[in-house]
């Protein structure tokens, strides 16, 4: 399997998720390349679009994905997705199935540089990312009621 690419014009977005360091718990908001990479993947299919790579690009070696059984199935699952077809699995198909992967991933980092462009104050993204799981349902909205029970109508 190739090397995987990621745009040049983002690694500062790379660095400060994956190495700045949050201020109480001392952890990075992801632990490693691969994890944010995969994130922005997913998040990229998740906005159903492809952003396509230029030249200038940053590699990441691909046996940190190959070691990584979760992460490798993942550039499998996003590629058949996208394919709708199993035949994105053969060798001969590698290259094509490892440059969807890279598109949508491209897309994921585009979507993540604008989350934290516009809430510039968040240091340390954070907040920004919670904000925007709570906008895409992935948490429970602090002021909403709904997904707390409600004792009417409960009989017993």
């Amino acid at each position: 399997m190739r090397n995987i690419k990621r745009p040049s014009k983002l690694e500062n977005l790379m660095k400060m998720l994956t190495e700045r360091t949050q201020q109480f718990s001392k952890k990075t908001l992801f632990g490693t390349q691969r994890e944010f990479l995969a994130f922005a993947a997913v998040l990229g299919f998740n906005e159903g679009r492809r952003t396509p790579l230029d030249s200038d690009t940053i590699e990441l070696d691909s046996r940190v994905f190959i070691a990584h059984e979760q992460s490798l199935d993942l550039i499998y699952l996003i590629g058949v997705a996208e394919k709708k077809d199993v035949s994105i699995f053969l060798e001969s198909n590698e290259d094509e199935l490892i440059t969807i992967f890279e598109e949508y991933c491209h897309t994921g980092l585009l979507v993540i540089d604008g989350w934290l462009k516009d809430l510039a104050a968040d240091i340390y993204a954070s907040d920004t990312f919670q904000q925007q799981y709570k906008k895409m349902g992935f948490l429970p909205n602090d002021d909403s009621t709904s997904s707390k029970p409600s004792p009417e109508g409960v009989t017993f």
